[in-house]
């Protein structure tokens, strides 16, 4: 690329000392990290920045802000009704609402999660490495990932009992074990977690699928389903508190037996930073279309494999697919396939590139816009607020997610080109660190390329 394309950004720490000087794109792609010391050529415009950290680029708030839109929309088949708790295709009557329920399902389910995931390992993994550099230990890491698991139990607690920040902060403590491990070691460590959680589980599966197959299937009709529907269009706030208070050993079982496979997800992210390739993102062009050939398949095999489940097996095959094809094999490989075509797609720099770059404050607001996405559904959803669950299927989901998201994106755009970190961004840096960072914009928006990689989990 030529020089004219090319913008200096110039680039603090969080004590507002000179970190570095980056070649930046019009797409926000990091082309060159230059030393403090290094002058750029006369013929390079600079942009100036607000005070920022390095190694940061805003091709992973973009992939963050494109899995957050999954995230809400497979999320939405939990908050308008009791989908999730029965089996594939039991719920939902109408056909728009089966159509829509199996297009969430095949082309989404567990595919973003195991994305933002992803994200949170590769955070983690510039987090230490930049402490390191500094000389400091892992302790402020400690320290967010305890404040994270804060704002979890809270979300838990009152807001929505499908969170995921509590399992987040758990598991990224433990990831703490790898803080100064190779891209060998932490690679490695991804795979064995993830076979090991595959196969044990998948064992487990296939042992009910063909021992006790009637007990893996959950209609409308059952008896605890109609029970479920009418707690949520009648519970007041303070008795699903209290349930959800009461509920806390399921809770607890449930993050501890999910960590091991988070940790692989998370230690995959990590590999993605040691090993070089963000560093170096603008020029992984050839090795984003190598892990696509291998991604894509699996996931067309797997995901196919579990529609048809779906639409000509029976019940219980479809129930027995779930996990084991469409959740751990099925899922993270059709989110590979995902980040590596947005990736692909914004190396091009294209109409679609341009598209894409609308979901970049989106994703610099992960924290914010996850929580408000849950405030906003079960308001409209639960008893205590208008009371619609179990009203509406799968097709409506869809549209209210879409409904929700565009206004997310307007929001988070107004938001940033005023103010450096979203609202809850702020606090949890704030709460971090004890002080309070600078939160007002002091230069135009569009200099906003790089963010504080510490938001990136």
């Amino acid at each position: 690329m030529s020089n004219r394309n090319l913008h200096r950004v110039v680039v603090e720490d969080d004590q507002g000392q000179l970190a570095d000087k980056c070649l930046v794109d019009d797409h926000g792609i990091v082309n060159e990290v230059i030393s403090p010391r290094t002058e750029l050529q006369p013929d390079e415009p600079e942009r100036s920045t607000p005070t920022v950290p390095t190694q940061r680029v805003e091709a992973v708030d973009i992939v963050r802000g494109f899995a957050l839109f999954g995230v809400l929309a497979l999320n939405m088949l939990a908050f308008a009704g009791p989908t999730y708790s029965t089996t594939p295709w039991q719920y939902s009557s109408t056909w728009w609402d089966r159509e829509a329920e199996l297009l969430l399902l095949v082309g989404g389910e567990a595919a973003f999660q195991s994305t933002f995931s992803f994200l949170f390992g590769l955070g983690f993994a510039l987090q230490l490495d930049r402490a390191f550099e500094r000389g400091k230990s892992r302790g402020v890491f400690a320290r967010r990932m305890l404040i994270l698991l804060v704002f979890g139990l809270v979300h838990l607690g009152i807001i929505w009992e499908g969170d995921i920040l509590t399992s987040y902060a758990v598991t990224g403590l433990v990831l703490l074990l790898f803080a100064r491990s190779s891209a060998r070691k932490v690679k490695w460590w991804s795979i064995g977690l993830g076979l090991f959680m595959l196969t044990g589980l998948g064992a487990l599966i296939v042992l009910a699928y063909l021992f006790s197959p009637e007990d893996l299937v959950v209609t409308a009709t059952d008896p605890a389903i109609a029970e479920e529907t009418a707690m949520f269009q009648t519970q007041s706030f303070a008795d699903a508190v209290a349930r959800r208070v009461a509920n806390w050993p399921e809770m607890v079982a449930f993050v501890i037996f999910g960590t091991p496979w988070l940790l692989s997800q998370f230690l995959a992210g990590t590999w993605f930073v040691r090993s070089g390739r963000l560093a170096n993102l603008a020029e992984q062009g050839p090795f984003l279309r190598k892990v696509l050939a291998i991604s894509l398949p699996v996931a067309l095999l797997a995901k196919g494999l579990y529609g048809a489940a779906i639409v000509f097996g029976s019940a219980s095959l479809a129930a027995a697919s779930a996990l084991p094809l469409s959740s751990m094999v099925g899922g993270p490989a059709l989110g590979i396939t995902y980040s590596s075509l947005v990736l692909l797609a914004l190396q091009r720099r294209n109409g679609a590139a341009r598209w894409l770059s609308h979901l970049g404050p989106v994703g610099r607001m992960a924290l914010t816009n996850y929580l408000s996405q849950s405030v906003i559904a079960v308001t409209f959803f639960y008893g205590w607020g208008l009371g619609f669950y179990g009203r509406w299927g799968a097709a409506f989901g869809i549209g209210f997610t879409l409904a929700i998201f565009a206004a997310q994106i307007a929001w988070s755009r107004w938001w940033l080109q005023r103010f450096r970190f979203g609202p809850l961004e702020w606090l949890w840096r704030t709460l971090t660190y004890g002080q309070a960072p600078t939160t007002r914009v002091v230069a135009h928006p569009r200099t906003q390329r790089l963010t504080s990689d510490e938001e990136l989990v």
